[in-house]
């Protein structure tokens, strides 16, 4: 399994599109694999490819797993429950992505109307050490994360691409895709392996300037042709 997780503040609009194009590009990539393989094998014609070669990258492909979350956990509840966090799950109402963000994937064939708000907590908290599904990474691994979510101070590691972790890593690869300051991304950075940027505008921020809606598709796109590079890199490296 290799995880991939896009964060910014909210997980109501850029990290969503990136998880959409992400599970868009591993659905493509396999129905292309999977056709390439059956060419090989019938002979018909030369792809450039071997069979095993082919067979590698899908085994690769079958390894992602992809999620989303939100730097800021308020941003996902209407209201904080006064209850113990494993039962917020279903007794606490949770804010919809935005709607625009889903119309403007949409528009390309993508998908993500059915997609939640997500914590980090969630992501990160639950039982056992080899289950990532759904959104949930149910791991014991980094239980120190939840006392340091809400403490996280600009001291600690400052965000370049490595990231000095210890025995907790439960995340293959970050990306945020926000401009949030470093003590709330820090406790996060500090479960993954790798961690990188994007510079990608907020497109509510770009419609109210004047762009209106169109900004939502224009900014979907940035983040496809984002996504699109680092999947592609990923399945030609040792995904481990």
């Amino acid at each position: 399994m290799f995880n991939v997780i896009f964060a910014c503040k909210s997980n109501s609009c850029r990290s969503q599109m990136a998880e959409g194009w992400a599970k868009d590009w591993i659905r493509r990539k396999k129905d292309t694999l999977d056709e390439n393989l059956k060419i090989v094998r019938e002979g018909n014609e030369k792809i450039g490819s071997s069979c095993s070669d082919i067979e590698k990258n899908i085994a690769a492909i079958e390894k992602f797993v992809i999620a989303s979350v939100a730097l800021d956990s308020s941003a996902v509840f209407t209201a904080e429950p006064e209850i113990p966090f494993l039962e917020m799950q279903t007794l606490q109402q949770r804010i919809p992505i935005k709607s625009k963000a889903a119309a403007a994937m949409a528009e390309d064939g993508v998908d993500i109307s059915c997609y939640v708000r997500k914590t980090a907590r969630e992501l990160l908290l639950t039982e056992g050490k080899e289950t990532f599904k759904n959104g949930a990474y149910q791991s014991d691994a980094c239980h120190a994360f939840l006392n340091q979510e809400e403490k996280s101070s600009l001291e600690g590691p400052s965000l370049d691409n490595k990231v000095t972790v210890g025995d907790d890593v439960v995340i293959d690869r970050l990306v945020v895709l926000c401009s949030c300051g470093d003590n709330m991304k820090l406790s996060l950075m500090r479960c993954s392996k790798y961690v990188e940027e994007w510079d990608i505008e907020p497109p509510t921020a770009a419609a109210k300037s004047g762009e209106g809606d169109a900004a939502y598709r224009r900014v979907s796109l940035m983040i496809r042709d984002e996504v699109n590079d680092m999947m592609e890199s990923l399945l030609g490296t040792d995904l481990k």
